[in-house]
Order: structure tokens, then sequence, then C-alpha cells
């Protein structure tokens, strides 16, 4: 999968590419080092590309009434749940934002709103 990063393809192709690598470096992140620093990458990447993603995905996702929605995209909490376990919590609060930015959801109660909520009580309780 990393050698199709650079490999142009359609942009829905493209972003299952991205949340793929995602997802399999996450699951590795505290066992690897290595897999860490790749998933921020990527997942920077992944987000960074995504203004250019958002169209393509609608046009293909449309509910059973014909209206147009975003899949879920994991990238976001994985990126959000790594910056926090570096400490880093102001990215991790920018990330969810940007989550909201799009109208996503992390399928936990409270969505992403509630996430910003955990993230600023563990910042303040690490302090």
């Amino acid at each position: 999968m990393l050698a199709a990063l650079n490999t142009p393809t359609h942009p829905v192709d493209r972003h299952f590419l991205l949340q793929s690598i995602v997802e399999l470096t996450y699951k590795e992140r505290n066992k690897n080092p290595q897999m860490r620093q790749r998933c921020e990458q990527v997942a920077r990447m992944h987000l960074t590309e995504f203004p250019q993603l958002v169209k393509p995905l609608l046009a293909q996702s449309k509910d059973n009434r014909g209206r147009s929605f975003l899949p879920r995209v994991s990238t976001f909490q994985h990126l959000a749940t790594l910056l926090t376990e570096d400490g880093r919590f102001d990215e991790a609060v920018e990330v969810c934002k940007l989550a909201i930015k799009y109208d996503l959801h992390d399928n936990t109660q409270g969505g992403f709103e509630k996430r910003i909520e955990r993230i600023r009580n563990k910042e303040r309780h690490t302090s």
C-alpha cells in the first residue's frame, strides 16, 4: 500500500488507501515507533487531501432517499487519539474541529464534540 501512495488514482480509491494505511499503522503504533510516525504522516496527508476527496465521496455515497453523506472517516479519530497520547492536546482538538467542520461522527456517544471535552479533561489531569 505504501508504494501506491505516489500513484495517481481516483479520489475515492485514494481516500480508502490513505484510511487503510492509517488504520493498519494505528494498530501498531504502540509496538513500533516507525508505525506511529507513519500513522501520523499518512493521517496528515489524508487530512490535507480531504478537501479534494469530499465531493467524490459524497457523489458515491447516497442513502435510500438519494441524499449524499460522507462515509465514516476513522483517520480523524485515529490522529486525534495519537496526538492526545503524545500530549499534543491543541493539535488533537484542531483535528476534532476539522472533523466537525465536515459533519463527521466518530461513532462514540457525543461525537467529536465530546471527544474535545475528553481531550481537554486529559490535558488538565496531565498538567
